[in-house]
């Protein structure tokens, strides 16, 4: 069996490879991963996986990709808070069209497992738990480009009757060699610059990269019962206060965060997301951030526990646990002055 994988030299796609080399159903001179530069195709080839130098922008790159495939992992994506939204609907929306035309057009119609997002949900959702039938309502320019993803899915099985694929959505991806989320939360706290709003009582919802790499080869394993489903997924859910308390015990010394008045610093964010406007500079305060950890976000995720039996392993306390131990071990904490 041929598997592809997009987005490998990402934060999910190292935890990707690393499980499909353990696995002994994949084989390792038949997994291709997509990658860009040549040393990203250095390293993946050290692994001992395919590397193939395509781009999901470059239609012609990805037939070449597709040959023979049978699954295709689709972890690609432009997740950032400073792209424009020209850069993130060419890379997420236009990138996403080519991944499906290539899909269609090679010899194998290969199995397509999305990464999608509950960002499709929007900012502003219910304080109780929500399920896949809640309506989208993307807010930021990156939840709309997960959006147009997710629709360009949706658009060829209405049109083709093709179903051949299954998409995932979790929630913010955090744990260790994560650079984007748990580094900065870690040197916020330490910093003492990390504000708890609202007391601290809106839920969080997050995912270890480990259970979302597990429910993608979950998937891939039980496609009969996952072809043309969406499922929410998640690893825990828990308060800001109860994560923070965990977060801040790990600090030596310990280090409380402030209490912040929510519509104050969400006011803040907006003067600063113009400010970051204005200069050309970038800015580590901004509403998505701000309602991320102030805003409760829950998700029920009965039904891919219910149709495919998944179980997260990784609980909040592990993941902060791990998460801290690979930055110490990386000699990234504390962070310099």
């Amino acid at each position: 069996m041929v598997c592809l994988i997009t987005g490998g030299t990402g934060l999910v796609g190292s935890f990707l490879i690393e499980m499909l080399i353990e696995n002994s159903y994949y084989e390792n001179d038949t997994c291709r991963v997509i990658t860009r530069s040549s040393e990203s195709i250095a390293e993946i080839s050290r692994s001992g996986l395919d590397a193939i130098k395509a781009d999901l922008t470059d239609r012609n790159s990805l037939k070449k990709a597709l040959k023979d495939v049978d699954v295709v992992f689709n972890l690609a994506a432009l997740a950032t808070d400073w792209a424009g939204w020209n850069e993130l609907y060419k890379v997420n929306v236009e990138g996403m069209n080519n991944l499906l035309e290539a899909c269609l057009a090679t010899n194998t119609d290969p199995f397509l497992i999305h990464t999608s997002s509950t960002g499709v949900y929007g900012h502003f959702i219910p304080s109780v738990p929500i399920d896949e039938t809640y309506k989208f309502n993307p807010t930021s320019i990156y939840q709309k480009s997960k959006y147009f993803q997710e629709k360009a899915v949706w658009d060829v099985y209405k049109e083709n009757g093709w179903n051949n694929f299954s998409i995932l959505r979790p929630p913010s991806v955090i744990g260790p060699r994560d650079m984007k989320t748990m580094f900065g939360i870690f040197k916020a706290v330490y910093e003492r610059k990390f504000p708890i709003m609202r007391n601290g009582k809106g839920y969080l919802t997050f995912i270890h990269p480990h259970d979302l790499c597990s429910a993608l080869l979950l998937i891939d394993e039980k496609r009969g019962q996952a072809k043309g489903k969406v499922y929410n997924l998640k690893s825990f859910e828990c308060k800001l206060k109860d994560f923070l308390d965990y977060v801040v015990k790990k600090l030596d010394p310990p280090k409380l965060p402030k209490h912040r008045n929510y519509r104050l610093v969400y006011a803040i964010a907006v003067l600063s997301e113009i400010y970051a406007k204005l200069t050309g500079r970038h800015t580590t305060l901004n509403r998505y951030r701000v309602t991320k950890f102030a805003l409760s976000r829950r998700y029920i995720d009965q039904k891919i526990k219910e149709d495919l039996g998944f179980q997260p392993q990784k609980t909040m306390e592990a993941t902060i646990d791990e998460s801290y131990e690979w930055l110490l071990q990386q000699n990234l904490f504390p962070p310099s002055p």
